[in-house]
């Protein structure tokens, strides 16, 4: 027997509603969405240490991101139209967060911190 399953957005979300694109939207959902996403790398460099493996090419990894992207001519996008980091801001985020993240690991898994 076959089921349909639909899932319906609520109003706010559908596409052509007013509140998909305005000023609310840019000045209070979208810094509240990168707040997330800084939260959400924080954690995964803390779990990607936890498993003992070397944080430190995680900030390479955006850095990576955005020199693709600038060689391919994609045009930077300012971040406050963003509903994530620039790769600039999550490479320098994770750079601050990685010497605190490397020494958890070390202490974790050596018994000791250099």
């Amino acid at each position: 027997m076959e089921q349909n399953i639909c899932f319906e957005f609520p109003q706010e979300h559908r596409l052509g509603s007013p509140n998909t694109v305005s000023p609310k939207n840019f000045m209070f959902d979208k810094p509240y969405s990168r707040t997330l996403e800084a939260e959400a790398d924080k954690v995964g460099l803390q779990l990607v240490a936890k498993a003992c493996v070397d944080v430190r090419a995680s900030s390479v990894f955006w850095q990576q991101m955005e020199l693709a992207e600038t060689m391919k001519g994609y045009p930077k996008i300012p971040e406050w139209l963003s509903t994530h980091p620039s790769h600039e801001n999550r490479a320098e985020h994770l750079d601050r967060l990685i010497p605190e993240v490397s020494r958890e690991r070390q202490e974790r898994f050596f018994g000791f911190n250099i």
